[in-house]
């Protein structure tokens, strides 16, 4: 697993994680990240095309933690075009799924990604 981004000597900088959260198309991984970095729910969702980024400031243990959540596109055809470029330097991997879906649940097809 990568370190952290560290902050600059001297300076009061936030560590950074990388996270990326995969799944199939239309499991909820755009709704999700959303709710986590927004507190809100998305009123409307369109398939994410690519890769959509977003960042929420934790505390732990009276440090503050800045979390980087890369939503990615669920379709296979851009999945294959992201693996080298967004996968790497990840800290963290989240796999979403549709649990009424059960033909979303490619926790092995997405484990080949995280090493």
């Amino acid at each position: 697993m990568p370190d952290p981004i560290e902050p600059v000597p001297g300076l009061k900088q936030k560590k950074v994680f990388k996270i990326i959260v995969l799944g199939d198309s239309g499991v909820g991984k755009t709704c999700l990240t959303f709710r986590f970095c927004e507190g809100q729910f998305l009123d409307k969702s369109e398939a994410t095309i690519g890769v959509d980024f977003r960042e929420r400031t934790i505390r732990i243990s009276n440090e503050d933690i800045k979390l980087q959540l890369w939503d990615t596109a669920g379709q296979e055809r851009f999945r294959k075009s992201m693996v080298q470029h967004y996968y790497r330097n990840v800290h963290a991997v989240v796999i979403v799924y549709d649990v009424t879906k059960p033909e979303t649940f490619h926790v092995r097809y997405f484990f080949k990604y995280c090493h």
